[in-house]
């Protein structure tokens, strides 16, 4: 089954059909400077979105490492990695719906005025994302387990980038979760179109 036959049959396809409306929640954090972003870049961040790509995905050294993605749902090692994306609004914030290969990851993201909260199971990663030329940026500012505040070095580290492709229904990701003590817990890198 390919990626478009994921899309052409995902029950979200009829909900996203049923929405005329594309929106931005992710602009007003970021200002002004939103619209200097390339076109491409700013529609990966519009709700609702479908999107799919290819991805080469890098997994963790040590064994440690290894056990600790798996325990974070985080996508296995792949160089070709068929990878599907589905963006919509569930009310309270953002769903972002990802299956990398046979495997979904799903996590909740929370707008705020200067960043997001990215719900990934116990964790609260609290993510500011800034323009820098024409690519988006995303450095983790917070970390929280079960609602608490943690220093850095206890948990998984985001930080990425996505800027444009060469049309502008396409876009190139490059993220990276790590861990201080760990180091890198997955890495991926790819385009994505949207759909």
């Amino acid at each position: 089954e390919t990626t478009s036959d994921m899309a052409s049959t995902s029950p979200w396809r009829s909900m996203l059909r049923t929405i005329s409306e594309t929106t931005y929640p992710y602009q007003p954090m970021i200002g002004e400077a939103w619209l200097n972003l390339p076109l491409s870049v700013r529609r990966s961040y519009s709700v609702p979105l479908l999107a799919a790509g290819t991805l080469r995905i890098t997994g963790p050294p040590s064994r440690l490492g290894r056990l600790l993605a798996r325990l974070m749902n985080l996508p296995p090692e792949g160089e070709k990695v068929a990878t599907f994306l589905q963006v919509y609004s569930n009310g309270a914030g953002v769903c972002w719906n990802r299956l990398f290969g046979n495997l979904r990851v799903v996590s909740n993201h929370e707008v705020r005025e200067h960043y997001y909260i990215e719900h990934a199971g116990p964790f609260r990663l609290l993510i500011r994302p800034e323009v820098a030329g024409d690519t988006l940026v995303h450095r983790q500012v917070g970390l929280r387990l079960f609602g608490i505040p943690l220093p850095q070095v206890f948990g998984p580290r985001a930080s990425g980038t996505v800027s444009g492709g060469p049309v502008d229904s396409t876009w190139k990701v490059d993220i990276t979760i790590a861990h201080p003590l760990f180091g890198r817990l997955c890495s991926y890198v790819g385009m994505m179109t949207a759909e």
